[in-house]
């Protein structure tokens, strides 16, 4: 299972600050990204200090948000099943190696789709996403095995290398 956007904020500040008290949701708290354009970054958060804690105080921390876009263009997803926003998440963090959550995403439209319809639909990061920003679209296919993209893959970009030509 991969980690959510918050537990990678919170190894990147232990692994930048290690300290002999751990980092970690019983001693501080994260307040909600704003965006904040700088160098190398895209986002603000501040970091404070639970109270009661070995830490006090709070400190501002910049860093860079992963556009949704960089998951990549004209992605396909195909499903056996019909598409929710769960199987979404899934079938994306399976794919492209990505740590979402359905949290991290605004509401998703799924259109009612019958076996082999395709549907695009557009995926918007939440604006609370600790992780990610923007947006992708997305095409569904429903009715075909997830195998499916390997052999688009296959056909569409391995098979059609010179070797190939008629």
């Amino acid at each position: 299972m991969s980690s959510s956007s918050y537990d990678k904020l919170l190894d990147l500040l232990n692994i930048n600050n290690p300290n002999t008290v751990r980092f970690d949701s019983s001693n501080i708290s994260f307040s909600l990204p704003t965006e904040d354009i700088g160098n190398g970054w895209n986002t603000k958060i501040t970091v404070n200090a639970i109270p009661n804690s070995k830490y006090v105080g709070s400190v501002d921390l910049f860093y860079h948000r992963i556009p949704l876009s960089d998951v990549g263009n004209n992605l396909w997803l195909f499903s056996d099943e019909p598409f929710t926003t769960e199987s979404i998440v899934e079938i994306l963090n399976s794919a492209k190696n990505t740590f979402l959550l359905v949290t991290d995403m605004d509401a998703i439209a799924i259109p009612e789709m019958r076996v082999g319809d395709i549907a695009s639909v557009n995926l918007i990061a939440h604006r609370e996403s600790l992780g990610w920003i923007g947006n992708v679209d997305v095409n569904l296919i429903v009715g075909f095995p997830s195998i499916a993209s390997r052999l688009h893959t296959l056909v569409n970009t391995t098979l059609p290398g010179s070797e190939y030509l008629i």
